[in-house]
């Protein structure tokens, strides 16, 4: 097959949520055969030059960067801004081209859709977030401070959007990446039903089995809870400061010497100033995560927004890592409370569950070994991908 497939960032390096799913798809289809073409909107032209990361997993590469400013609501103004932002025409010109051999057009991704709107090709719209969903959840967390209101207007935007993308049925397929959302979705828009799928997150679980010692700088023989994420991401950061603010010191108060690393790029003000709390450690950008995922001795996933499955909870698991999560993170993902993981809906809770992990016990360590096996034979991303080209396959046909 010839595909095209359309991101809101870059593929390469897989070092993100979004950006792992993606470039497993891309490669491994690429590796069974398939002539993929990649077409990425970038935040800015240094990553221009990031085109040629890709070129070894696919066929080609058009990078371009987004536009950006208030003047995108004059021009496009029944879009919302995270889509009318990431509208390039240089990548829509390249896909007109592309769409006179292709036979699946792919659009990663809410804010891509806008590209798949007039095609004579099957297009297959991939949900990562019901992106209404997230807003609303930003703009409740912020408020009542001003910063709560441009997410509430856009929250507005994109419920109309959404409206058109879903209500109308514009598209051959619906790609979701849980069954909980897929029936949200098909339910709410009776239109989709029957063109929805699930393609869930794969995992690669021996990537785990042999790691990095921590960097030096890090090593210590102390209790250790891991967080990972992109920390200038809104939920991310929402999520590390509930954590350090409400139940870190509960655990402290249990295991004195325990310590807290927040391990992720592009910390903003108010992660780094979590770092100045006792025992709270900001790692900002680190040359790989494995380490610190096999140094912990707990994993946590304290999110309270957000939406869509969360990888750094796929991933925890199939590291064999105890986790300790709240009902948001563990949102999508085929798990139990009490079988492979721990599910806490307050703080007492979360910190009670987190003092058991770091104690060690028999319970916690059959708890991190079933969650591994589910993840192995839920996830793994050979049979996610099996999955994946027969649905493309289908919709070639069509």
């Amino acid at each position: 097959m010839e595909l095209v497939w359309i991101t809101p960032g870059t593929p390469y390096p897989p070092n993100q949520g979004e950006r792992v799913v993606t470039f497993n798809r891309i490669k491994r289809l690429a590796d069974r055969g398939h002539d993929v073409h990649v077409l990425s909107v970038v935040d800015d032209e240094s990553e221009l030059d990031r085109a040629d990361e890709m070129t070894d997993f696919c066929s080609s590469v058009t990078y371009a960067t987004r536009p950006r400013g208030m003047k995108l609501y004059a021009r496009n103004p029944r879009l919302p801004y995270p889509v009318a932002s990431r509208y390039a025409p240089k990548l829509q010109e390249k896909l007109d081209e592309l769409t006179d051999t292709a036979d699946v057009v792919v659009a990663e991704h809410t804010n891509m859709t806008k590209y798949l709107t007039e095609l004579d090709v099957p297009t297959c719209f991939s949900v990562h977030n019901i992106e209404t969903k997230v807003l609303l959840g930003m703009a409740r967390s912020k408020f009542p401070s001003p910063r709560a209101i441009p997410y509430a207007v856009e929250s507005a935007r994109m419920l109309q959007y959404e409206r058109t993308v879903f209500g109308d049925g514009l598209f051959d397929s619906y790609l979701f990446l849980s069954t909980d959302e897929r029936a949200q979705m098909a339910d709410r828009f009776p239109t989709i039903a029957d063109r929805t799928s699930v393609s869930p997150i794969g995992v690669t679980a021996d990537r785990f089995d042999l790691t990095e010692s921590l960097p030096e700088k890090y090593a210590s023989d102390v209790p250790t809870v891991v967080f990972t994420g992109t920390m200038r991401y809104e939920p991310n950061v929402d999520a590390v400061e509930w954590f350090v603010k409400e139940v870190f010191p509960k655990v402290r108060s249990v295991v004195p010497d325990v310590r807290f690393l927040i391990v992720g790029k592009e910390p903003n003000e108010t992660v780094r100033r979590l770092g100045k709390q006792p025992g709270v450690v900001v790692t900002g950008r680190v040359p790989a995560i494995e380490p610190f995922i096999d140094a912990a001795d707990t994993i946590v996933v304290p999110l309270r927004e957000g939406g869509g499955v969360k990888i750094k909870l796929v991933e925890a698991l199939a590291s064999e890592s105890v986790v300790v999560s709240t009902p948001t993170g563990a949102e999508g993902v085929n798990v139990k409370h009490g079988k492979h993981l721990w599910v806490a809906e307050d703080a007492d809770m979360f910190a009670k569950y987190v003092t058991d992990a770091l104690s060690g016990s028999e319970d916690s360590r059959e708890l991190a070994i079933s969650g591994r096996a589910q993840m192995v034979e839920m996830y793994a991303w050979s049979s996610v991908v099996d999955d994946l080209e027969a649905h493309l396959h289908d919709l070639a046909r069509r």
